[in-house]
C-alpha cells in the first residue's frame, strides 16, 4: 500500500482514483511502523511524508520506461 518508490498509476490496469482514497483513508491513522515486504520498514515520520507525496502528486510517475 505504501511504497517509497514512485507509484506508476497510469497504467491499464491502474486504479487511481481508488489508492487515492486508501491514502486519504491511511492519512487519519497514528500508523508506527510500516514493514514492507520487499526493503527495510520505516517508521511514522516516512509514511506520512510517502502518502503527503501521493496525494499532493509528487509522487506519481506518467507510465515506465
Amino acid at each position: 500500500m505504501v511504497y517509497e518508490e514512485p507509484i506508476y498509476d497510469t497504467l491499464y490496469h491502474s486504479l487511481p482514483a481508488e489508492y487515492t482514497t486508501s491514502m486519504e483513508r491511511l492519512s487519519v491513522h497514528r500508523i508506527e511502523t510500516i514493514h514492507g515486504g520487499h526493503w527495510a520498514s520505516f517508521g511514522h515520520s516516512q509514511i506520512f511524508e510517502l502518502i503527503d507525496g501521493f496525494l499532493q502528486g509528487t509522487r506519481k510517475l506518467g507510465c515506465p520506461k
